[in-house]
């Protein structure tokens, strides 16, 4: 079967777009995620007959997600480096305080709590990467998203957590 229009508009100029592309986010693999979901907007875009060119369009396009990616980093490192906690530096139990393992024992309880109210894919990709420790690479992959919906469920997840240490 021969490619459609589209495609053929994308085919002629993918090596242009994903070098575009990768020069903004100097990672291949985002810039290959990108340029899906470029092809992805491009091909649902309902008015393509009124295009006048092609070629601006799938770029306007990429550099509109590029935006998109680089706004939810920003987020995203904001609230990654706000608590990484190294399990060498919790206090050890036998080191404890009552009142520090029933406050200790609370705050995980809350915690679990607030990870089990996430919403399911939200809560999968958190557990995926923070438990199981795969990188967003490999839950994506195991999950049939890109990686830029791990980024986006990671950040929500993050956003939800970061409420539960204000309340505290």
């Amino acid at each position: 079967m021969p490619p459609t229009f589209q495609e053929h508009i994308l085919q002629d100029h993918q090596d242009e777009l994903l070098r575009f592309i990768f020069r903004k986010v100097n990672c291949p693999d985002t810039a290959q995620d990108i340029f899906q979901d470029t092809y992805v907007r491009y091909t649902n875009y309902p008015e393509k007959n009124q295009i006048e060119n092609h070629r601006a369009f799938i770029f306007r396009i990429a550099a509109n997600l590029v935006a998109d990616h680089e706004r939810h980093s920003r987020v995203r490192e904001r609230f990654h480096s706000t608590e990484e906690i190294e399990l060498d530096t919790l206090p050890q139990q036998e080191n404890l305080q009552p009142e520090h393992l029933i406050a200790n024992q609370e705050r995980l309880q809350l915690l679990a709590k607030a990870v089990a109210g996430l919403p399911p894919r939200c809560r999968e990709v958190f557990i995926l990467l923070k438990f199981k420790e795969l990188s967003q690479g490999q839950v994506a992959q195991q999950l049939g998203i890109s990686t830029s919906m791990v980024e986006k469920h990671l950040s929500h997840a993050l956003k939800a957590l970061q409420q539960l240490k204000t309340i505290e």
